[in-house]
């Protein structure tokens, strides 16, 4: 009898780890950065062929403010607009969370044009009026909370901010809405670092539902990754010395890569000499060295090119080259199937990508659409990501 009860107690056990292992895998945030129409780098991706069944949280810039204010003016929506397009998402994904992306600069407008007085004067009611100015904009636009970027802020400025999203906070929670703050780590920048890493943000992140951080690596003329978990743990590490709870923090992976000529097409290892100016423009980035995974995948799939792939044997970052010197850096499946391991290790909040415009939506590369976002979301969720197709 004993022996049964011992072994009915282990039961209970195992099955209670296993609902709070599930329940962690649940939680992680997989936030799709979408940049609408309306910008330069949207390229053809309309919101109706965005795939919002991976995707927990659908993060747009702040030109999808545009047309609540002109419904504001007019009084009226005239037919289907942008924002009735993206409510439209959670016909796929009931659980799906809108954010709109807001400059901080622009609260005291949001204020005066949606309610009054909203001026950010340090007064409870210019406060108070930004606030439930924004509260009005979320309703108007059928989203679901607000995103500030808190880049190139002093840490004075960033002590006030958190006042003003404290306060925010406080109203948002009656009404369901969500404050989420993104910024960028950029390594070999004194200004980041300087203000960043001289701030305790304890204060700020209690005012907050999560933090996007986005680390960038510091071009100096030779190969390199975009953004090296090496460096993202490293940066991870230092916000969380600084007052960070892990579970706030959502690491970001661009659906970008680099793309260079070397200089040596003989020397093709991570370090190696550069030629920026030789350095191709490929598909639709106007920067020199930048690639787009969309434009990644077809330059990989051109057989002419012979690309010959080498990982990093821990992280399994990838980085390509040609005999013609050619060299790119990028992520992928495999990579961030290991990012994804050490946010579940770390207790991290999830992962941004960063934007979705970016990758590859026809699926050219044999992976599926949208291959980067879905790996992150089966990696995340627990679930098998399907085996390359020919």
């Amino acid at each position: 009898m004993k022996i049964f009860t011992l072994v009915a107690i282990v039961q209970v056990f195992l099955l209670a780890s296993e609902a709070r292992s599930d329940a962690i895998v649940e939680n992680k945030r997989v936030t799709c950065f979408y940049l609408t129409p309306m910008t330069e780098l949207n390229g053809t991706l309309d919101i109706e062929d965005i795939d919002a069944s991976i995707c927990t949280h659908l993060l747009v810039d702040e030109t999808a403010i545009n047309q609540a204010i002109e419904e504001h003016y007019d009084g009226y929506s005239s037919g289907v607009g942008m924002n009735q397009e993206f409510e439209k998402l959670k016909a796929v994904n009931p659980n799906l969370k809108l954010i709109v992306q807001v400059r901080y600069s622009l609260l005291s407008w949001i204020g005066n044009f949606f309610y009054s007085n909203g001026t950010l004067d340090g007064t409870s009611e210019g406060a108070s009026n930004a606030t439930q100015g924004t509260i009005r904009l979320l309703k108007k636009m059928g989203f679901d909370g607000v995103d500030f970027n808190i880049d190139y802020y002093s840490a004075e400025k960033l002590d006030e901010m958190a006042d003003m999203f404290c306060d925010m906070k406080n109203e948002f929670d009656k009404n369901g809405y969500i404050i989420t703050i993104d910024f960028a780590y950029k390594e070999g920048s004194n200004i980041t670092q300087a203000r960043h890493m001289s701030y305790n943000f304890s204060k700020l992140t209690r005012c907050c539902d999560h933090l996007n951080v986005l680390y960038l690596g510091h071009p100096n003329n030779v190969t390199q990754r975009m953004s090296s978990l090496r460096m993202m743990k490293s940066t991870v590490d230092k916000y969380i010395e600084r007052g960070l709870p892990p579970n706030k923090i959502v690491i970001t992976i661009p659906a970008f890569g680099n793309i260079y000529a070397l200089e040596d097409p003989q020397d093709t290892g991570m370090g190696a000499k550069i030629d920026v100016e030789r350095s191709p423009q490929i598909g639709d980035s106007f920067i020199r060295g930048f690639i787009f995974h969309r434009d990644l995948v077809r330059e990989m799939n051109n057989s002419s090119l012979a690309w010959t792939i080498r990982r990093d044997e821990e992280t399994k970052e990838p980085y390509a080259f040609t005999k013609t010197g050619l060299w790119a850096s990028y992520d992928d499946r495999t990579s961030i199937e290991v990012k994804a391991n050490y946010v579940l290790e770390k207790g991290l909040g999830g992962i941004l990508i960063f934007p979705i415009n970016l990758e590859d939506k026809e699926g050219i590369g044999g992976e599926g659409t949208f291959p980067l976002t879905r790996a992150v979301f089966n990696s995340l969720r627990g679930l098998q990501t399907e085996e390359k197709t020919s």
